[in-house]
Formats: C-alpha cells, structure tokens, sequence
C-alpha cells in the first residue's frame, strides 16, 4: 500500500521547484496520516497485538521522478517523511514537465530500492497503490509485474484506446491473480504526453467511510498544471482549481497533457471480472466452512 502523487504541467507551462516541494511535502503529510482524514491502524485491522490509535505510517521507502529536458529518478528505503523535501526537488530539472512522488508501505515484495516506486520504463512511468495477491515473481512486488503489464500494452498499441486497456487489466492482472483486492493507478504515457488513471477495488476494501476515502484518488486542475493524488486536501498545490474529480471505483480517466482535456471511462467489463473473483472465493470459503462444521460434528460423535 502506498501514499503518491503525479503532477503535470499543462501546454507550454512548465513545473516550478516551489510546486514541486509542495507535492513532495504533501506525500509526506499523507505518508504520516496528517491530512485532513488521520488514518489509524485500527481503520485498516482488529489485531488487538497492534497499536489500533497509532497513525498509519508509510516508511518502506520513497520515490521520486521527474520528467523535463531530462530524467531524473531518486529512490530510497529511507522513509519520505524524514527527507528534506527541498533537496529532492532541487535535483529536478529546471523546465519539468511531469513530477511523481511515491511513499511506501510494504504489502507484497521485499524492502528494497528494486521495489520502490516510480517504475520508469521505456513507454510509461508509473505508481501502483494497492495488492493484487498471485502475480509477483520472487522478491519482487506485485506492483513490477502491473508496470510490466502496463508498459508491453503500450509498447505494442500506442493509441491508448480504454477499452483495450481495460481488457489488459482483465486479462493479464485481474484473471492470473489468486485475489485482487486494489489496483490504483498513476501512469504517464511518455510518447503520448498522456496520464492514465485506473481507480478499481474489490468493495471489501471500501467497506467503511474512511477506507473507501483511502481507496479513491482525487484530480484538480487549474488552468496551468494537473494533479493527481492519493488523498483530497489538494489546495497545498493547486490553489484555484477550476476541475475537482474523486474517482469512482472500476473508472479510468485519461488526461491530455497538452490540452488538459480529462476523459471518463467507466470500466464496466473490470467490474464483472472482479465481481466473478469475489464470487468464486466466497464460495470456496463458504465449502470450506461446511467441510469444517462436519468434521466437528464428526469428531464429537466419536468422543
């Protein structure tokens, strides 16, 4: 599970440094649970061995990529909340472009620099938040072989069409997993200059109020930059925004960097196949639970 952000530059604007400490200060708030919704540990678990009042921390290490006149990637296992947020956006480049900020917590894959994300490959440059359980390799995360999916998608059909897209994520993430529970995406489409958004999740992991807050991501735009976030207090960044959208579970939003243009996709197909998922368990578990009840019964019989 992750806190991240993507900003983008719209038109002929470009990212300053100031613009892009904020958004780096903002991922730490959130990486800390210091935004205006406090995450707890017991928003997430019951287990009475934990501290259920203690803020939810994302410490496993951080991200940081921007995209301008050149490339610039920095990652560490050191927790983003204790960085000096003006040193990381000091590296940037001077005419940036696209800016991502990445804060994790370890649920698939070791702890590790290979792990942490953005994963900046030759089509795309992009965040996961979420677990897909069954489709990680090794020690590896579950979120390399998403970015691995996304980025052959793209290699081989750059037209982005969302319907192609959506059958990617069906075919190649939601049916090889053993549970997919959440698949939140920030892509940025290097050829295309353009940003893809998937909001999709199991409806287990919205069950409260707060956790279906945990689970969206929120966009607001202005008339010079695009930004997209794990949590909605984005006035530390875009001040005046002209557009605010929360996503909406199995939608897709495609942002146009040149224009600003945002297009919506509800991804109706990805609903049915999640849905055919959480059937299937629940009825495994369901057998399960009766196989278990009759060799009670059975046990008891004999004593």
């Amino acid at each position: 599970m992750c806190r991240m952000s993507i900003l983008v530059a719209t038109g002929s604007n470009y990212l300053t440094r100031s613009s892009i400490q904020s958004q780096i200060m903002h991922v730490q708030d959130m990486a800390t649970s210091r935004n205006d919704i406090p995450y707890v540990v017991g928003d997430f678990t019951t287990d009475p061995t934990k501290n259920l009042r203690a803020p939810r921390l994302h410490k496993d290490g951080y991200g940081f990529y921007a995209y301008g006149e050149r490339e610039v990637i920095t990652k560490s296992i050191e927790p983003l909340y204790e960085q000096d947020a003006s040193k990381i956006a000091e590296v940037s480049p001077t005419r940036s472009k696209v800016s991502f900020v990445h804060a994790r917590m370890t649920s698939s894959g070791s702890k590790n620099v290979q792990n942490n994300q953005p994963f900046n490959l030759d089509y795309v440059v992009g965040t996961h938040n979420g677990t897909v359980e069954g489709i990680a390799e090794g020690d590896k995360s579950d979120s390399q072989t998403v970015m691995r999916v996304m980025n052959s998608y793209i290699a081989r059909d750059s037209s982005l069409n969302p319907r192609d897209i959506e059958r990617t994520i069906i075919d190649k993430i939601v049916r090889p997993s053993s549970r997919y529970m959440l698949l939140n995406l920030m892509l940025y489409a290097k050829k295309q200059g353009k940003v893809i958004v998937v909001c999709s999740y199991e409806p287990n992991e919205a069950r409260t109020v707060k956790l279906a807050s945990y689970v969206s991501m929120v966009i607001a735009q202005d008339d010079e930059k695009t930004y997209v976030s794990s949590e909605r207090d984005l006035e530390k960044i875009v001040r005046n925004s002209k557009k605010r959208i929360r996503t909406r579970n199995n939608t897709m939003y495609i942002i146009d960097q040149a224009t600003g243009i945002i297009q919506e996709y509800y991804m109706k197909d990805l609903e049915k196949a999640v849905m055919k998922q959480v059937k299937a368990r629940n009825k495994q578990k369901n057998k399960s639970g009766k196989r278990r009840s009759k060799t009670a019964k059975t046990t008891r019989k004999a004593a």
